[in-house]
């Protein structure tokens, strides 16, 4: 009998709800706002009527849902409550998963969003199953990661893998991070960080023209994307060394829109930096998932019993 749970996946501007089956189906889709201003009264308000909105849903379906996963934009704590929300603050300190637990009794698991996406892409990815440590970059406005060993995230510092996309790999000072940083990944990679450097050029450009005029032969923009994914090379080079995974996934939005080339560029510099005792049998691939790989990764958080 096939198993069936909702997904949260929670984000600065909105969060999305579905009800998904084990084999990564969605079968279901809602959203509601959310934002910088919104009190953490109002956003658990919005939680709570998309939960039931997806509950409704599988009551019609008649079909059974095991839990509710969700994949936070922060930190989870060791007591389960949202830390470091730069975009959701109303939440930091909301136990957000033992709240809905207590309304809905069902089982919900929370993760940070990046965690969560690496469950997705371990589970439901084009590589399910081909992998036994599996790292996930996931290059969006950000940079972060996850690990997944043996089924199960890799927890270091904060509940998780760290913060990824703050290693550093440019030492020249000249690379400013909104962390507070100088020269990390996120400052040379990052969907953020290549507007900033295209505008320094006198081009207004989002990512996604940024890679389409780089293609398309603009001299500028093609120098520009071959920078920021030889930078992505070094730092996955780092944490190739420092977690020896048998497999790379770049996900995000940035990822989804550099394409093939830029995986190549940053694979050929992995290879060229890290010792090869680390770096001659990692694969390094895109994500496939696309537009629901968030609810993929959350609902994989219940489906595969993927937290603790």
């Amino acid at each position: 009998m096939s198993r069936y749970a909702i997904g949260m996946d929670v984000g600065g501007t909105s969060a999305r709800f579905g009800l998904l089956s084990e084999t990564g189906e969605v079968l279901f889709q809602t959203s509601c706002p959310t934002g910088l201003a919104a009190t953490g009264a109002e956003l658990l308000d919005q939680f709570r009527q998309g939960v039931r909105e997806a509950l409704a849903s599988a009551r019609d379906r008649r079909v059974t849902v095991s839990g509710v996963g969700i994949a936070m934009p922060a930190f989870v704590d060791d007591q389960g409550a949202v830390a470091g929300s730069c975009n959701l603050p109303g939440l930091n300190g909301v136990a957000v998963a033992r709240v809905l637990e207590s309304e809905f009794r069902l089982p919900v698991g929370m993760e940070n969003d990046v965690s969560a996406g690496a469950y997705g892409e371990y589970y439901f990815g084009e590589h399910a199953g081909s992998s036994r440590r599996m790292l996930f970059l996931s290059i969006g406005t950000g940079i972060g990661g996850g690990m997944i060993v043996d089924g199960k995230l890799l927890r270091v510092a904060q509940g998780c893998l760290g913060d990824p996309g703050h290693v550093i790999v440019d030492p020249s000072g000249q690379a400013p991070c909104r962390c507070g940083g100088n020269g990390c990944l996120e400052a040379v990679a990052s969907g953020w960080a290549l507007v900033e450097q295209a505008q320094r050029m006198g081009i207004n450009a989002i990512p996604r023209e940024i890679f389409e005029g780089a293609r398309a032969g603009h001299a500028a923009l093609a120098e520009l994307a071959r920078r920021a994914a030889i930078y992505t090379g070094v730092g996955l080079a780092t944490l190739c060394v420092l977690f020896n995974p048998d497999l790379v996934v770049l996900g995000g939005g940035v990822a989804a829109e550099a394409g093939e080339s830029f995986r190549r560029q940053a694979e050929r510099t992995l290879r060229a930096h890290a010792v090869p005792f680390f770096s001659r049998q990692v694969k390094v691939r895109l994500s496939q998932a696309g537009p629901a790989a968030g609810l993929l990764g959350a609902a994989a958080l219940i489906l595969f019993q993927a937290t603790g």
